[in-house]
């Protein structure tokens, strides 16, 4: 795996020693030999973005075992029908922050400083999990951007309790809606969290208003909203 994208791109993940470590054990213990996704050269793409130009990080579990499917980028690696998700999400809450399209283009939301985090980066054919094996290295991720840039969090609810922890000066947005967004405080220091449905719940998540959210946060923080 291509670890030097990592250094090129100003991740420093507890220094050098930590990742070294973590790569050989989980090379040694769960990737020799085996057929995993994504393609190795694609494992690190998420990481091209550099942790202090961050705009917001969205959460998922695992990739894809599609081949073809799992690209490097988080939640929508899995699910055929996420793209179509989305889209009704954002046309349901924020229409003119839909691009010209009218398709939600997951590269352009990189494009934009959006970053994807699977818990775990690989994930072996017929459902193999390696979430194990890229705890330490993820924990890691999750606690240097949160000293280098705190953000706004996307989070799946039933993966909160393995995020939140690491998280430091949390804000919980829970209790803001539409109408009540713009008596959220903003400071750069805060780590905003936004809790989601599961995707599996197709009807809850589409109703879920948490991009809109998001972006009345960057507004908010004069940082510019993103065109999904």
């Amino acid at each position: 795996m291509n670890k030097k994208i990592l250094f090129e791109n100003g991740w420093i993940l507890s220094g050098p020693k930590l990742l070294e470590d973590s790569f050989e054990q989980f090379d040694e213990y769960y990737l020799k030999g085996q057929l995993f996704y994504p393609k190795v050269e694609n494992v690190f793409n998420s990481f091209k973005i550099r942790p202090e130009k961050i705009k917001m990080v969205i959460i998922h579990d695992k990739p894809s075992i599609i081949p073809g499917k799992a690209k490097g980028y988080g939640l929508a690696d899995e699910y055929d029908r996420y793209s179509e998700m989305l889209t009704q999400n954002i046309l349901q809450h924020q229409p003119d922050r839909l691009n010209a399209s009218q398709e939600v283009d997951l590269r352009a939301w990189v494009d934009q400083e959006v970053f994807f985090l699977n818990l775990s980066l690989t994930i072996g054919a017929s459902d193999i999990q390696h979430e194990y094996g890229w705890s330490n290295f993820t924990i890691s991720v999750i606690k240097e951007i949160c000293k280098k840039n705190p953000t706004i969090w996307i989070i799946q609810e039933h993966l909160l309790p393995k995020v939140v922890p690491y998280l430091s000066n949390v804000f919980l947005t829970e209790m803001y809606d539409k109408e009540t967004i713009e008596y959220m405080p903003i400071t750069s220091d805060r780590n905003y969290v936004i809790f989601t449905p599961n995707i599996k719940n197709t009807a809850s998540y589409i109703e879920s208003n948490h991009f809109y959210i998001a972006n009345r946060i960057l507004k908010k923080s004069k940082n510019k909203q993103i065109n999904w």
